[in-house]
């Protein structure tokens, strides 16, 4: 059979590529840079506008937890004053969602592609020279990746690395998120949707990072908590579908404090959204996902909760192999030992009066 002849396109391409490689100093190199750096700068002067804090903060990878973290730390690390007049960029409006809780307000939503330019930019031009500050250990778009092998190591978490790889201090505070009051909103959304104030239970299912847990794992877990007298919401977005049986709900994050206080059970796989509301004062499981190990530890011990300091109540426990009804069974089981050492307000009301 004979060959058909190679296009002319891919001849020309293979003809640029063999004089960019055979001398580092030539034409064709130069002119390529020089359009790119226009590129990077044109998009720079944009994202970068003079402001008069002269610092631009770049989060580099779109995680939830990630860029939880990062803003936590920032605001803490430059107080309010700077918080109200730094430009933050992140990735997607999610991002931009999450930034904001900590009061920054000039929160710049950028694609993937322009945030990659913006670090090519500060690596050929110098961060620093260009007063750009990148709040990842060990940013994505780097080739080093030194802070992955040092997670876990004499037990450094998720926290800890992004404490001392960003700001150089393990040790230093986190300003808490601010929430607003939507209690009557709430209210009126559990009324028009017949949930349950105290007993509803919002199961988070989806995530990004890690594997997730089989659906039907999720609907066997609702179909019991049901026949136990709960209500049940799934919190999902997107394309993603509610749970069978639960009502679905999106709440942004700002109104999350509100709603899963006023629900009282949160049930989750492992996922940024876990850390957005770890302050939060209710049932919070967090399942973690066994055999992933993240450096010189494991899942549980390098994103835990409450080994971060994030919180201090959360159950946190990993399921074994693929043991699912028994997990099922756990959560239950969690459940209902948190509401035996959690009475109600009007349940402790009547043992002080000694009614029934």
């Amino acid at each position: 059979m004979e060959d058909k002849p190679t296009p002319f396109k891919w001849k020309l391409i293979a003809m640029l590529k063999r004089i960019m490689n055979k001398e580092p100093t030539n034409f064709v190199q130069h002119v390529y840079f020089k359009i790119k750096l226009g590129e990077w700068w044109k998009l720079y002067s944009r994202v970068a506008n003079g402001r008069e804090d002269g610092m631009t903060y770049l989060c580099p990878y779109k995680g939830t937890g990630d860029v939880y973290l990062a803003s936590r730390l920032l605001a803490a690390s430059i107080g309010p004053d700077r918080v109200r007049e730094s430009t933050v960029c992140v990735i997607g409006e999610s991002s931009a969602k999450v930034a904001r809780l900590f009061g920054f307000e000039d929160v710049k939503s950028l694609s993937q592609n322009e945030m990659d330019q913006m670090m090519f930019l500060g690596d050929v031009a110098g961060y620093g020279s260009l007063n750009l500050f990148v709040l990842h250990p060990d940013p994505p778009n780097s080739v080093t990746g030194i802070s992955d092998h040092i997670r876990n190591y004499n037990g450094l978490n998720f926290l800890d690395i992004y404490r001392a790889g960003i700001f150089g201090n393990e040790y230093m505070r986190s300003e808490p998120p601010k929430f607003l009051d939507v209690s009557d909103k709430v209210r009126e959304f559990f009324e028009e949707n017949n949930l349950i104030p105290g007993k509803t239970v919002v199961i988070a299912p989806y995530v990004n990072t890690l594997n997730m847990l089989p659906i039907w794992f999720w609907i066997e877990l609702v179909d019991s908590l049901r026949n136990l007298g709960y209500t049940v919401c799934t919190n999902c977005g997107g394309e993603n579908n509610p749970i069978y049986g639960t009502v679905k709900i999106f709440p942004e994050y700002y109104e999350m404090k509100d709603f899963l206080e006023y629900a009282g059970f949160f049930v989750a796989s492992r996922s940024g959204l876990c850390d957005v509301i770890s302050s939060f004062s209710m049932c919070k499981i967090i399942i973690y996902q066994p055999h992933l190990y993240w450096g010189s530890g494991n899942n549980i011990s390098y994103f835990s909760l409450n080994n971060m300091g994030l919180c201090s109540d959360a159950i946190e426990f990993e399921y074994q192999g693929i043991e699912f009804l028994k997990l099922k069974d756990d959560v239950l089981k969690l459940l209902h030992e948190w509401e035996v050492t959690h009475p109600k307000e009007e349940e402790e009301e009547k043992k002080e009066d000694g009614s029934e």
